[in-house]
């Protein structure tokens, strides 16, 4: 085999040794989430609430907590008076 034609083929093996390197399987794009989770809303779950996300009258969306005695609270303002009192 020439030169020229041995050379041809590792360049095109090298390419597709590179192409192969540089995909990313659909799993590892699923996997990892990134960040940690809002803090009022898993304090609302740790405390037994259920989270319903309602949207204000201008469009934003707010996390309210269901208690377990029905008492329905604003997630932040619970996470909030939870902290008030661990202060003290």
């Amino acid at each position: 085999m020439q030169k020229t034609a041995r050379f041809k083929i590792s360049l095109a093996l090298l390419a597709c040794g590179i192409l192969v390197a540089c995909a990313s399987s659909q799993e590892e794009k699923k996997g990892k989430q990134i960040g940690m989770p809002n803090p009022a809303s898993a304090y609302c779950i740790s405390q037994k609430g259920k989270l319903v996300l309602r949207q204000d009258a201008q469009g934003n969306e707010v996390g309210y907590c269901t208690l377990k005695n029905g008492q329905v609270v604003e997630e932040w303002d619970f996470f909030r008076q939870s902290q008030k009192e661990l202060a003290h």
